[in-house]
């Protein structure tokens, strides 16, 4: 039972033993005063502004926690958060070093080795060519000087020259192509290998993480409550850390399902931490969550979460994550007809107080306007300075008129 609920059943059992008569059944008075609802929550005080730290992006590797600071630690501008292991990007910069150097070399001996095979291939094409310049320039073609074989033999001479300077200029060409590609591979090696180098230097660069302000660290926590330690391997933007703003807190707090009736923004409310329980904060309902959730897994008691926004928030005693215990004022009323809960029953499915009178206890049937923990406020049905029973009267030694609500109308 929360603490609301305990304050509404003491003030219920005082005015029942305040307003008890000598009648065998304990009785209490109908009372005209003003009706508050009040709920208990609890929750932690979080930050309303906070910086994220999270793992440099930089880095494009996953990344091992050497130091973390410690959570809760202050820290100022340019302090020192975490500082993570250089050996995977010290080991991946001599890699890419060691690769680069090769495929230098490897460009150096492939540009020499297609200098000389495209030297090879223009005098080869020009041998061919002045081949097939002395088969022209001494072709027999004079039928009255050279027999036919030997204007055949000079005709297939031609010929023959006029195919190796094509084929001289084939290779040449094919040649440049095969020197070509093989530039381009090993250019496509030099630059993934001058890429893996940049990422080395750039992850060197970003192996320490510091405070962009002044602040107060505080470690994230996964979905079991564990923070980084050092030895743990994080990855690119994974958050770490964050440096929450102090100056402005807020409460998130939990009611249960059952109590939230009534709950919304604007509420006001007081918040108590913990650690400084004399201290009270007041505060206002700033957000309700739409669904109902269970605060633990398995758990079939169902939450609405609150956040609450604190007027005045002082950096001295507040931290991020400080638990903290709300009474939230769901509902006010200047005057009402206010009677104990235990003086309601319920009979037949409709709501009725025994009226004590002359001839007895006189079932009458009520409105209920509101509920409190301990209190209720009736719209109608009965007066001030009416006494009504505690308990049923017919159980309780007491006379009953009648056992239905309809003996009497409602005043």
């Amino acid at each position: 039972m929360t603490r609301a609920a305990v304050a509404g059943w003491a003030l219920g059992l005082l005015l029942s033993a305040a307003c008890a008569g000598p009648s065998e059944v304990a009785t209490c008075r109908v009372e005209r005063r003003a009706f508050v609802r009040e709920v208990s929550a609890e929750g932690h005080l979080v930050a309303r502004r906070s910086t994220p730290l999270t793992v440099p992006q930089e880095a494009e590797a996953p990344m091992r926690v050497e130091w973390l600071v410690a959570d809760g630690a202050r820290v100022a501008a340019g302090d020192p958060i975490a500082r993570f292991d250089e050996t995977g990007f010290r080991a991946d910069l001599e890699q890419a070093t060691s690769e680069r150097s090769r495929a230098e070399l490897r460009r150096t001996g492939q540009e020499s080795g297609a200098r000389t095979e495209a030297a090879k291939g223009e005098l080869d094409a020009a041998l061919a060519r002045r081949e097939r310049e002395v088969a022209e320039t001494f072709r027999l073609t004079d039928e009255e000087l050279f027999s036919r074989n030997e204007r055949i033999e000079s005709e297939l001479d031609r010929d023959l020259a006029l195919a190796k300077e094509e084929h001289a200029l084939a290779a040449r060409d094919v040649r440049s192509r095969v020197a070509h590609g093989a530039a381009s591979l090993i250019e496509i090696e030099r630059r993934q290998a001058e890429l893996a180098l940049g990422r080395a230097e750039t992850g060197l660069a970003a192996l320490s993480l510091v405070a962009p302000h002044d602040g107060l660290v505080i470690l994230f926590r996964d979905w079991r409550g564990n923070v980084a330690r050092p030895g743990d391997t994080l990855y690119p933007g994974q958050r770490l850390a964050e440096l929450p703003d102090l100056a402005e807190m807020q409460a998130e707090v939990y009611v249960l399902e059952a109590d939230a009736g009534g709950l919304e923004v604007g509420a006001a409310a007081e918040v108590r931490l913990d650690a400084h329980p004399a201290r009270v904060f007041t505060a206002r309902v700033e957000r309700v969550d739409k669904v109902a959730k269970p605060r633990r897994r398995g758990s079939p008691v169902q939450y609405f979460g609150a956040t609450l926004a604190v007027a005045e928030s002082d950096p001295a005693v507040m931290r991020p994550g400080q638990r903290v215990r709300a009474r939230l004022t769901l509902e006010q009323r200047a005057a009402a007809l206010v009677v104990p809960r235990a003086a309601l029953f319920e009979v037949d499915g409709r709501q009725v107080v025994y009226r004590e009178g002359p001839a007895g206890f006189l079932p009458i049937e009520v409105t209920v306007e509101s509920a409190g923990a301990g209190l209720v406020a009736l719209a109608g049905g009965v007066a001030e300075g009416d006494r009504l029973a505690l308990a049923d009267p017919r159980r309780n030694g007491g006379r009953a008129t009648a056992a239905a609500p309809a003996a009497e109308a409602p005043r």
